[in-house]
């Protein structure tokens, strides 16, 4: 079985509690129309920063009664109403704010209120909403937000690829912020390169702690290449020229005055590329490491044509003296693995293999990125300098035995060609940020899935995923290149990223996070927040039903539902037989079998509105062999998001 299912609550919904203006108009949800607006002065249309308060000051300002917010940035004002008895629900003003954890409004539904008072706004209650995350900094465009924790002075300093306009611009600049308060308040930008009109970016970080120094290592057009060999214009030159790096001995509050070389040899792909070897094209997207015996180590990806595009391999660059060296410019790298070729993809050229990620496992190293496959990418070897296995696709652990066999794979790891970020934390084991879609393009990129991951041998086997971070209001939008913190002060592990215009920084859930690290090791039904439940001797019974949760109105934690069923015999199941159901008219849930053998969800709400949800051909199978199986419906209300599990494994 699953050990650990979503297991939302079945909860009351939390309505705004309606108050009385001077002029008599009540506070809460009201339809809105492009043609009639309710309120005739608008504020602001588009706003970044929009919250209730901000939006009342403004028609404070105007000496107007009343306030009303829209769509999440829009903030009108006046002293009455254009339709006044144009009541909506409650539920339909669920935008959120883009300046504050909560709702302003909805689609074309205005929340009014007294501009003098303003109503407390409920937080967005679940920790995994990507507007739940404080922002660190906001711009144009933003990129890897990766951090490390510094003890001189004790902080969380980070570097943080920027540009005011878009990405691949020519503004585009490494800055850092820190933070000494465990992530909840940031220091403004300062930039790594005052002065500089020449693209840097893509940066990682790496501490020295006998030394106090933290390293930024990042790419520089050092040459200012504007143009290809054909003397084409560049449409961007951030991934091209050299590695770089500058030191700051006092967390990120100031940077050296001397900028130093990351040097590299050429191999094949860089004297084969767009530039014949004159000129370098690559970028790191992974986190530095350190190894047990002290080396720093991360991945890098070489490009063969310009600007992204196969063929790619991924390689590694080590030093195995820059956390004692104290003079930057004796620091010395290595380039690996030895010989002419990295990491190529599975299958080969000219699929894609980049955005490589490496860690250390008990016996070797493991080496992991994205693909144009629909799958993660994935290698492994006893020692970085050779030995590498032919790369292959990376894999989950045997999730449909009883207790799960972690030392057996079972199904490839999807993913789009989108970022994921992996780590090793203090109890041995590993998480994998990723999309969890086997979409082959750059799309795709909400939600985030987080994985827990155990070595064996040289390679890490993955557990069954949870969403952990969403954006249920855009579904376009692409949180991503994260990094994670794990906290010195409590052990909580936070995770940065950014969707290209604001980085934040999340604290995971510990309960998300403890059944991810327990996975493996659990192999009966949870009872948490149990509701219901029914037995073998209530078959045949009908039973009263528990009120479903509402499904607009976000505001308590982990609002959903999880149906768990376990059944015996399945395979002498006929089509259409109602294994249980709660449909009262046209609203409720039934669960029933498919013509193929496998189980069939279907929710109605009493709108007319409707979803189905059926197991695919794997989980079909699986359920009509001979014995006992488990399988359970998630309906998570938060991320707008219904899943199905069969004996402990996500069916597609």
């Amino acid at each position: 079985e699953r050990p650990r299912e979503m297991v939302p609550v079945l909860l009351a919904v939390l309505c705004w509690a309606a108050a009385v203006g001077a002029a008599g108009i009540p506070s809460g949800c009201y339809v809105d129309t492009a043609s009639h607006r309710q309120m005739a002065l608008e504020m602001l249309a588009s706003a970044s920063n929009l919250t209730l308060a901000y939006c009342g000051s403004l028609c404070v300002a105007q000496k107007l009664p009343y306030a009303g917010v829209e769509a999440g940035h829009a903030c009108y004002c006046g002293s009455s109403l254009q339709s006044p008895d144009a009541h909506a629900p409650e539920e339909e003003c669920n935008s959120p704010c883009t300046g504050e954890p909560g709702f302003c409004g909805g689609y074309f539904r205005i929340f009014v209120f007294p501009s003098g008072t303003p109503p407390a706004n409920p937080r967005l209650a679940d920790a995994r909403n990507i507007f739940n995350g404080t922002a660190m900094l906001a711009a144009g465009y933003l990129d890897q937000p990766y951090c490390q924790i510094v003890h001189k002075p004790a902080r969380w300093a980070c570097i943080i690829t920027y540009d005011d306009a878009h990405e691949g611009g020519a503004g585009e600049h490494m800055v850092s912020v820190w933070s000494s308060d465990q992530g909840r308040s940031w220091s403004p930008p300062l930039v790594l390169e005052p002065g500089q009109s020449v693209a840097n970016s893509y940066g990682v970080l790496a501490y020295a702690p006998s030394l106090g120094r933290l390293y930024a290592m990042y790419n520089m057009n050092l040459n200012n290449v504007t143009k290809l060999p054909d003397g084409k214009g560049l449409t961007r030159s951030d991934e091209l020229g050299h590695f770089v790096m500058r030191y700051s001995d006092d967390g990120a509050s100031s940077w050296s005055a001397q900028r130093y070389e990351v040097p590299y040899p050429l191999t094949a792909i860089d004297r084969d590329n767009s530039w014949n070897g004159k000129v370098k094209i690559m970028w790191s997207v992974d986190q530095v490491k350190v190894t047990r015996n002290g080396s720093v180590y991360y991945a890098f990806t070489k490009i063969g044509v310009y600007p992204q595009n196969p063929p790619e391999e991924i390689f590694f660059l080590v030093s195995d003296n820059m956390l004692s060296e104290a003079d930057a410019s004796k620091v010395v790298w290595r380039l690996l693995p030895d010989g002419d070729h990295g990491l190529p993809p599975p299958g080969g050229n000219p699929n894609v293999f980049e955005e490589g990620h490496i860690v250390q496992t008990d016996t070797g190293f493991y080496a992991i990125g994205r693909t144009t496959q629909g799958y993660l990418g994935a290698s492994s070897s006893s020692a970085v300098p050779s030995g590498w296995t032919p790369p292959a696709f990376a894999l989950y652990w045997n999730s449909t035995t009883s207790p799960v066999n972690v030392s057996e794979s079972h199904q490839a790891l999807k993913n789009p060609r989108g970022p994921i970020t992996m780590k090793q934390f203090s109890n041995s084991m590993f998480l994998l940020l990723f999309y969890n879609n086997a979409r082959k393009d750059f799309t795709s990129r909400n939600p985030y899935w987080l994985s827990s991951g155990i070595a064996v041998g040289n390679t890490v086997l993955w557990s069954q995923p949870e969403v952990v971070i969403y954006n249920n209001f855009d579904h376009t939008d692409r949180p991503g290149y994260p990094d994670f913190i794990q906290s010195e002060v409590d052990g909580a592990i936070y995770i940065t990223e950014t969707q290209k215009t604001v980085s934040r920084i999340h604290k995971i859930d510990a309960e998300l996070l403890s059944g991810l690290w327990t996975q493996h090791k659990t192999s009966t039904l949870t009872t948490s927040h149990l509701v219901l439940n029914i037995s073998a001797a209530d078959q045949g019974k009908t039973l009263p039903a528990p009120a479903l949760p509402s499904f607009f109105q976000l505001v308590q934690p982990a609002q959903g539902v999880t149906l768990d069923f376990v059944v015996s015999d399945h395979s002498a199941a006929r089509a259409h037989d109602v294994i249980w159901s709660t449909l009262q008219g046209k609203s409720g849930v039934c669960i029933a079998v498919a013509a193929d053998g496998g189980v069939q969800l279907t929710v109605s709400d009493s709108q007319g509105y409707n979803a189905t949800l059926a197991t695919d051909a794997d989980c079909t199978a699986r359920l009509r062999r001979p014995g006992k199986h488990h399988f359970a419906f998630v309906l998570d209300a938060y991320a707008s998001l219904a899943t199905l599990l069969v004996d402990g494994h996500m069916c597609d």
